[in-house]
């Protein structure tokens, strides 16, 4: 039996001395351990990992919008829709003095029907003739061939190719027949008994009043045909 009051010898199975006692805070002299956890307690779990560092924002477009998820889709092809690339919408002055010259050279071939077959040239009598109405049908049936066959063929009347200018479809191909002989077709109202001149001339103005304020210069007949006039 060990007297506790004689100390132990010296080299016998004992713990090591801890350190000497130090102020709190005060990290452990050189060659002893950190302290442990007191009695009874379980041992401090590790700090947590740093977290990954943040992605970079996704770029943004001028004016701080961001782009939305997937990016921005590149829009589809759209359909002509205008003057052809490099080209422009012809001129009103243009498209007036080509249909000058048109009705120039038509009226250089309607003159002699109506002196022949109509007996005179006034259009505007307001007395059923035959014979007037018969030159009537002649003469505006051959302006209408003339302006649909020229366009839905070449695109283009006498006076067109004059000032450079030409017919097209909005997807800027030729215009077909069809096309041609919608847009003709108000030469016709002409057959009108007794007030065919004066429909053709309403016509006429309504033309020239849009041809002038529509943004791409397009004419009832233009609207009718869905056609587009533009510089050759």
């Amino acid at each position: 039996m060990t007297d506790p009051n004689v100390p132990p010898p010296p080299g016998g199975n004992q713990p090591p001395p801890g350190p000497p006692p130090q102020p709190p805070g005060t990290p452990p002299p050189a060659g002893y351990p950190p302290p442990g956890p007191p009695a009874g307690q379980p041992p401090a779990a590790p700090p947590p990992a740093a977290p990954p560092p943040a992605a970079p924002p996704p770029a943004q477009p001028p004016g701080g919008y961001a782009a939305p998820p997937g990016g921005y889709a590149t829009p589809a092809a759209q359909p002509y829709q205008g003057a052809p690339s490099g080209g422009a919408y012809a001129e009103p002055w243009k498209r007036l003095v080509a249909y000058i010259i048109d009705v120039i050279v038509l009226n250089i071939v309607s003159v002699p029907i109506f002196l022949i077959v109509g007996g005179g040239v006034n259009v505007f009598r307001t007395s059923f003739d035959f014979r007037l109405v018969l030159a009537s049908l002649l003469v505006y049936a051959l302006w209408v061939a003339y302006f649909a066959l020229m366009i839905s063929t070449r695109g283009q009347t006498l006076g067109g190719m004059a000032l450079s200018v030409k017919v097209i479809s909005p997807d800027g191909s030729m215009p077909t027949t069809e096309q041609g002989f919608k847009r003709a077709i108000y030469h016709a109202v002409s057959v009108v008994p007794c007030v065919g001149g004066l429909l053709l001339l309403g016509i006429t103005i309504w033309g020239l009043v849009t041809i002038f304020t529509d943004p791409q210069h397009r004419t009832p007949w233009d609207n009718w045909g869905n056609t587009l006039v533009v510089d050759a």
